[in-house]
């Protein structure tokens, strides 16, 4: 394979993890107590290596359309690794009636049988913001409605394979963007 067949697949492959293109027409409303739309992110839910608490944030969501099985939600920083970005928390199989997580230490308090997928910094837990000193980063906390009760993966996989996998299955999405930065 050439050089330039590697960066476009690389390329694409990066497009299809950050951005998936979902046939969804409905929108659910994603809130947070701790935050509104565009807002600032409370240091105490912050990374503790970035003087937070590591404390997943609230959040809530509308009520999912009405042959939802399942929810998925990602939190994903755009900013980071250069363009690459980085992926603090995926949970799937959320149970249908879930309309709202509450905060926990390392994001811990979910509903039963909810899975948490591996982050990039390699673990399976809410990993908080942190941000090299400089220009704020942008976080997306996005809520998924699916027409599957489950995703049929390992639950250490990564982020891009469970967005992969729930590609065709989404009926309505919802994100809500806060900022942190130091």
């Amino acid at each position: 394979m050439s050089r330039t067949s590697v960066v476009r697949f690389a390329v694409a492959a990066v497009a299809l993890c950050t951005a998936p293109a979902f046939a969804s027409t409905a929108t659910l409303s994603v809130t947070s107590s701790a935050f509104s739309q565009g807002g600032h992110i409370p240091q105490q839910y912050a990374a503790v290596a970035c003087d937070g608490k590591n404390l997943s944030l609230p959040l809530k969501w509308s009520r999912a359309p009405g042959l939802t099985q399942s929810l998925v939600l990602s939190v994903y920083d755009p900013d980071a690794g250069g363009g690459a970005g980085f992926w603090h928390w995926v949970v799937y199989d959320l149970p249908p009636g879930t309309g709202a997580l509450t905060s926990s230490k390392d994001g811990s308090a979910l509903p039963h049988g909810a899975v948490v997928a591996r982050n990039s910094a390699g673990t399976r837990a809410w990993f908080g913001p942190c941000p090299p000193h400089g220009a704020p980063h942008h976080y997306r906390f996005t809520v998924y409605a699916l027409d599957t009760p489950y995703v049929q993966m390992k639950a250490g996989s990564g982020p891009g394979a469970i967005l992969a996998a729930i590609s065709s299955h989404v009926l309505a999405t919802g994100t809500l963007t806060g900022i942190y930065g130091r």
